[in-house]
């Protein structure tokens, strides 16, 4: 084994460490919140997400307020990240333009109730998790036990086949060479 082995090994876990990161990060945003006190927060939310929450303070997540930043991942490595930029003093990100706090125009207010509205009929609509469906979720709970534990239970079936067809064979083995000698 070379001294160069090592290296390219260790260059090897490196990017694929790299790699693990960056598809982690594949489908957020980064959201930054500046506290009253100068201090800054940083977390990932999923690009589906409609809020985030950051002291307490829920924040609404603007698609038109996206800025594509470069976000440290790795040492010297960096990903291009989407990115919104919130302050303490208002629910709403800043706007990429300006960088003023983002006031919210009656459009956008209202594409932002009618989405709240129909989330909160099909919150309605949706089917109950009573007792009367307590049977489905316990088979779905115990389900990968039971495969597990099939799983095994074939596993000694065909473990204990083949040692008898092992004991045969050496037989048959046997039989052979006594009549080859």
């Amino acid at each position: 084994m070379t001294s160069l082995n090592p290296i390219a090994i260790l260059v090897l876990l490196f990017f694929a460490l790299y790699w693990y990161l960056s598809e982690t990060k594949k489908n957020q945003i980064l959201c930054r919140y500046r506290r009253r006190n100068k201090t800054l927060i940083a977390r990932f939310v999923k690009m589906q997400s409609r809020y985030v929450y950051f002291d307490n303070m829920k924040c609404d997540v603007i698609p038109s307020c996206v800025v594509w930043q470069w976000y440290p991942i790795l040492f010297f490595f960096h990903l291009w990240v989407p990115t919104l930029d919130f302050s303490w003093n208002s629910p709403y990100p800043h706007d990429p333009n300006n960088l003023n706090i983002n006031s919210v125009t009656p459009e956008i207010r209202n594409a932002l109730n009618k989405e709240e509205w129909t989330l909160s009929f099909f919150k309605g609509a949706r089917p109950s998790t009573s007792k009367a469906s307590g049977k489905f979720g316990f088979i779905q709970q115990w389900l990968p036990i039971l495969a597990l534990l099939g799983i095994v239970v074939v596993f000694f079936y065909f473990n204990s086949k083949m040692q008898g067809f092992g004991s045969q064979l050496d037989l048959v083995i046997g039989k052979i060479n006594s009549i080859v000698k």
